[in-house]
């Protein structure tokens, strides 16, 4: 990227930053959504560690935001360079990983736009705006074994990555990385809103890994896993011995 296009990015960004804190005050510091946030709080009280992949905005309809204000830290997964200024900045407590998880090393071409969605999958539905870039992709395993206190401790992982679900669960070791709670996106993106549902894509691996299936948002974007044994699962069942299913039901695939 050459520096005059550099600095009209930081331009635009942080005009973009200010837009957005003034404009949509709701969405920039409620992260994930309400709905979500308070089972994130329930099943994860205290402070820890996350590992966000495909992290694209520091705020802006991100699920660690919440945990990061209530000072929590982590590992950011975001191989779009246009998005590491502003992770930077807005995260400061964070590690950024700049290349996209997988199953293999190499590289991929990214469509990415600037409405957050983001894809290395060829097929995958992008908006008109998309620009393509060659990013690096890297085994999650691998990379974790340099941040081994993300490994080791992370409490939730957070996987938004447009499709490319299958290949990052396939990249990360389940045996080794252990957090409490998966939450990953579930939900292909559709100009039309045809709402294709594709967990059953990878939902799996998380299965044979000892995940349980806990709750899915009401919006169905996003599906939540607890592992078995774990504090977080302890107090899923807590909640439903007394109030019942956490949330949605699964929704048709």
């Amino acid at each position: 990227m050459h520096y005059d296009q550099l600095a009209a990015y930081r331009r635009i960004s942080q005009a973009l930053d200010v837009y957005l804190t003034r404009t949509f005050r709701e969405i920039t510091q409620e992260g994930p959504g309400i709905e979500l946030q308070h089972l994130l709080n329930a099943l994860l009280p205290g402070e820890g560690l996350y590992l966000d992949i495909g992290a694209n905005d520091p705020i802006q309809i991100s699920n660690t935001w919440p945990l990061y204000r209530r000072g929590w830290s982590g590992l950011l997964v975001e191989p779009d360079p246009l998005c590491w200024q502003r992770l930077l900045q807005k995260r400061p407590r964070d590690w950024l990983w700049p290349a996209a998880f997988s199953d293999k090393n190499g590289q991929a071409v990214l469509r990415a736009s600037m409405s957050g969605v983001s894809s290395v999958e060829a097929d995958w539905p992008c908006p008109p705006d998309a620009v393509e870039r060659i990013v690096d992709l890297t085994i999650g395993a691998e990379v974790l074994d340099e941040f081994w206190v993300v490994r080791d401790q992370a409490r939730l992982c957070s996987i938004d990555v447009e499709g490319h679900e299958p290949a990052v669960l396939r990249g990360l070791d389940l045996t080794r990385f252990r957090p409490e709670v998966f939450l990953v996106e579930s939900l292909r993106y559709d100009p039309d809103e045809s709402r294709t549902h594709l967990w059953p894509l990878w939902e799996p691996l998380l299965l044979a890994a000892d995940y349980e299936f806990r709750y899915q948002t009401r919006d169905g974007v996003n599906r939540l896993y607890t592992r078995k044994g774990s504090d977080a699962g302890r107090i899923a069942d807590d909640k439903i011995r007394a109030h019942g299913p956490l949330g949605q039901p699964d929704l048709p695939v």
